[in-house]
Parts: C-alpha cells; structure tokens; sequence
C-alpha cells in the first residue's frame, strides 16, 4: 500500500551574475504554520549546493541574515513545506539586497 503526503514547496531566486559577494535579507514566516520551517539558500539551482540553512519558529522573523554568494550567477531560497505544518498565508524576504564590502546602515 501505497500511503501519499501532501506537500507545499516555497521557491524564490534571485539574479546575482557573479557580480556580488554578499546577500542580505530578513525572513519571516506567519504564526498560522505549526511547525518549525526549514529554508535553504542554494547556488545556482532548486537542487544546488547549500549556502545556508535557516529555521523558523512559527511567527518568528530572522533579520539581517548575511550569505556569502560569491562566484554564484542565482540564489534560490527553497522550503518542502510538511503536511504536518499546515497551510502558510505568508512567507516574507524582506529587504533583499546584494552588495559587495561593507552595507551601509543607513543610507541617506
């Protein structure tokens, strides 16, 4: 017997055509999920090699996440949602910028 599991999948990219070493973003997933949500930040592709592995906890909001992205041409931040987190109204990457050397603060 064959048993299937329903799946959400999150997958988003962003362009860097090697010209950044760095990306920096806030995420954010609602309180309406049930359980921690894993995200990976991959090169090149849906399927490349992991950069960074984040966790959220219901609600929570991470900021300032920093990735090293050198040498990459795309990012894609991807998540398998589980059946056992329930429905997700909103998944946020706030901010998102590439930059090289220091980010300012504040940029007046």
């Amino acid at each position: 017997m064959m048993v299937l599991h329903k799946q959400q999948a999150f997958t988003c990219f962003f362009t860097n055509n090697n010209l950044y070493k760095s990306f920096k973003a806030d995420f954010y997933v609602d309180c309406t999920v049930k359980a921690p949500v894993v995200f990976n930040i991959r090169k090149e592709s849906y399927d490349g090699a992991v950069l960074m592995t984040l966790t959220l906890n219901p609600g929570q909001t991470l900021e300032n996440i920093i990735v090293d992205v050198s040498g990459t041409t795309k990012i894609y931040i991807e998540s398998n949602i589980k059946i056992n987190q329930g429905p997700i109204k909103k998944i946020v990457i706030g901010e998102p910028q590439f930059y090289n050397g220091e980010l300012a603060e504040v940029i007046k």
